[in-house]
């Protein structure tokens, strides 16, 4: 993060996308359940399921988005969180109103995360 903040230009903006934690599926095993493993448990799956070799996972970062704003409010790069999501559609808004009720962001029910972000 300091270096993208180093690069970026006063006002900037950054879109980050990156795997969800709490999404039951991950495409780049084609495997269930893979995101909520531990790195060596997600290795040893996609070993015994033939879809990767070993150490695939290592490389991998799963993230709620609780987990990246708070690698975000840490770092010493000040950026902004501009956008999450496109919230369009009447029904989607209300089931996000309702979650978000219960302190729960409405990001835990999405594949990946979108995040764009502003260099204050």
């Amino acid at each position: 993060l300091k270096e993208l903040y180093r690069v970026l230009k006063k006002r900037g903006l950054l879109h980050i996308s990156f795997p969800n934690r709490f999404y039951p599926y991950d495409d780049h095993a084609q495997l269930p359940l893979t995101p909520w493993l531990s790195y060596k448990g997600a290795d040893l799956l996609t070993i015994v399921c033939r879809k990767r070799s070993l150490k695939y996972y290592s490389d991998l970062h799963f993230y709620s988005y609780r987990k990246f704003k708070k690698i975000i409010d840490d770092s010493q790069a000040k950026f902004s969180i501009i956008m999450t999501s496109n919230k369009t559609s009447f029904i989607k808004n209300s089931v996000i109103k309702l979650i978000n009720r219960f302190n729960i962001h409405h990001t835990i029910f999405s594949q990946n995360i979108s995040v764009i972000l502003e260099k204050i």
